[in-house]
């Protein structure tokens, strides 16, 4: 069966949705949402960072997909922000790269002190 199915999806790709999602090892989206070859439109990059590659990316699969759906799917321990965590409270550093990576994720912690510890979401999946 699965022979068919990547015989149909040669020809064309219909994904019910598009995930944008960290690309943590841990946490593969075809996994979490029990979804098959051709299901997910997926795009991870760490710490869920949106950069212009990405964003078309993301513009691609509403346009010419059409998927209906579109979720972004962030997870707890992300190494990602634990650096930027890390680089904005400790003045760590990182490779040039991954510095570039982290100037994303920094804004989104504008107004932490560094002294609480951040709150988890209490929803599980």
């Amino acid at each position: 069966m699965q022979k068919e199915v990547l015989a149909e999806l040669a020809k064309s790709q219909q994904p019910y949705a598009t995930v944008l999602g960290c690309s943590d090892s841990r946490v593969p989206p075809e996994l979490v949402f029990d979804a098959g070859f051709g299901e997910l439109f997926v795009v991870r990059v760490a710490g869920n960072v949106l950069g212009s590659a990405i964003l078309g990316t993301l513009q691609y699969a509403g346009t010419h997909l059409h998927t209906p759906l579109f979720v972004v799917m962030g997870h707890e321990g992300c190494g990602a922000v634990q650096a930027a965590l890390a680089s904005k409270f400790q003045g760590a550093t990182q490779k040039s790269r991954i510095e570039v990576l982290l100037e994303n994720i920094l804004p989104a912690l504008d107004g932490l002190d560094g002294t609480q510890p951040l709150r988890r979401c209490s929803t599980r999946w």
